[in-house]
């Protein structure tokens, strides 16, 4: 028998939390690390692990599992997309007018 994935929900940084298994979330690449990269989205940053680190300055989508922590979580990348021509702000008010973030 063949198991499914549990779909990524479509989500602002703000509004990840301890409940979530994987989202989807899309930002502007602001640090860069080790193993590891800061996305911001306009509503807040979220460092996530990941094996391919873009550059800082590049926009990218990612499909992320949720780990949680004591006090936050880890968002790991199992996904990383080039969103360059995706126009953040407006998918922001897209996201908080249908409330599909919730």
């Amino acid at each position: 028998m063949r198991s499914q994935r549990i779909p990524a929900k479509e989500k602002l940084v703000k509004d990840i939390g301890p409940d979530d298994v994987r989202v989807r979330i899309a930002g502007t690449v602001v640090h860069t690390g080790s193993g590891s990269f800061v996305l911001d989205d306009g509503t807040g940053t979220v460092e996530v692990v990941s094996d391919e680190v873009p550059e800082s300055g590049k926009k990218v989508m990612v499909i992320a599992r949720i780990l949680p922590l004591t006090d936050s979580f880890e968002a790991r990348a199992e996904v990383l997309i080039d969103a360059g021509k995706l126009d953040l702000e407006l998918r922001k008010k897209v996201l908080e007018s249908v409330n599909l973030y919730k």
